[in-house]
């Protein structure tokens, strides 16, 4: 097995099925006082799948690694900075084989992406899971990820019934240098934006607003002046018990 970039020419676009096992799921309540986060385990094992392309036209000067042997390409990891908060996303991470998922290649793939977010300007790197994905919660973990929040709605009104609630996780890099502009350092404050009761999610920083885009739609941009005005006064945070 080899690691090489991955050509955006010949792999930009190319479609894939993501598929996993769970044996349950985190349920996540609000509530006046906060959030609480508890494990769920199911009668029985549920398959999940979701489709996705390498390299989307969505990211933002993406790099991506595949992993490969011989010529077939059996795992591939993409990240791109955020330049408006100097932050790295790493947008994907897949090991194609379910047998090959326990063998070191997804933590060869996540430590080749680290390597290359540390030599940008990033001080953090992160990613987004879903609740139901307890084995990508694990390996995230596993990997000094930590949970950073969450966004009850973002793929669509029916997530927490479906369980599978949008995560961030995150993990810390150096401290910058110096400190982002203002308008680079706020998320978007627009009321269904940072309300989490209302499927925001001031908690993870996912930044301008994502109204009405999709999973793989979110765009993030600096704030303007006219968002700026329309910054809503300081959330009182409650209290947040994550499971560990």
């Amino acid at each position: 097995m080899i690691l090489l970039p991955l050509n955006p020419g010949t792999y930009a676009g190319r479609k894939f099925t993501v598929r996993y096992q769970t044996n349950g799921y985190y349920e996540i309540e609000p509530s006046e006082q906060g959030f609480s986060m508890k494990y769920i385990s199911l009668e029985a094992p549920v398959e999940k799948s979701f489709e996705d392309e390498i390299l989307g036209k969505w990211l933002e000067a993406p790099v991506a690694f595949g992993a490969f042997e011989g010529e077939k390409l059996i795992g591939f990891v993409e990240g791109s900075i955020e330049s408006w908060n100097d932050r790295f996303r790493i947008s994907n991470i897949c090991v194609f084989d379910p047998a090959r998922q326990h063998g070191g290649l997804g933590t060869a793939l996540m430590n080749r992406i680290t390597e290359t977010a540390e030599s940008t300007s990033a001080r953090m790197i992160v990613l987004e899971t879903q609740s139901c994905n307890e084995s990508a919660i694990a390996f995230y973990r596993k990997n000094g990820f930590s949970i950073i929040g969450f966004d009850l709605y973002s793929y669509s009104n029916n997530d927490p019934e479906r369980h599978e609630v949008r995560i961030e996780m995150g993990k810390k890099l150096q401290e910058p240098s110096k400190g982002i502009e203002h308008e680079k350092s706020i998320s978007c404050r627009h009321r269904y934006c940072a309300d989490p009761l209302r499927g925001g999610n001031f908690l993870s920083g996912r930044g301008h607003c994502g109204k009405g885009l999709g999973r793989r739609e979110l765009r993030t941009s600096p704030v303007s002046a006219s968002d700026r005005r329309l910054f809503f006064p300081a959330v009182q945070a409650g209290k947040v018990s994550w499971p560990r």
